[in-house]
């Protein structure tokens, strides 16, 4: 049995990063279906056009909030749009790997996992 699961990318500032990010999750292999959430944290570069275009070619939701509500806030608002209870928060700096998905889909239930800065928290 599989488990859907939503994937929370929180920007600001980061229309340089956002694309690999993106990529990478679609480039993933993984047999669940993967909802795609990005809060942009009213960025004040060209990030809301580029999310925007990258819409076209990726399948994801996005919300521009209009102030900088901070990384926090940001990830709460997200989750509380998501129709998943399993959440993976990501910073636009994170390019995963091929497997990572297929990996931590395994784990989903008995670790809760957040990514920030390029380091694994892990929590049981």
């Amino acid at each position: 049995m599989t488990n859907s699961f939503s994937i929370i990318i929180i920007n600001w500032n980061t229309a340089n990063l956002i694309n690999k990010c993106l990529e990478s999750i679609y480039n993933t292999t993984s047999p669940t279906k993967k909802e795609i959430l990005i809060v942009d944290n009213n960025s004040s570069d060209n990030s809301q056009k580029t999310i925007i275009d990258l819409n076209k070619k990726y399948d994801f939701k996005y919300i521009f909030s209009g102030k900088n509500l901070g990384y926090g806030k940001a990830c709460n608002l997200a989750a509380s749009k998501t129709k998943n209870s399993l959440l993976l928060f990501l910073n636009t700096d994170i390019v995963l790997s091929p497997n990572y998905l297929k990996i931590i889909e395994k784990y989903f239930y008995i670790l809760f996992v957040t990514i920030i800065r390029r380091e694994i928290y892990l929590a049981i």
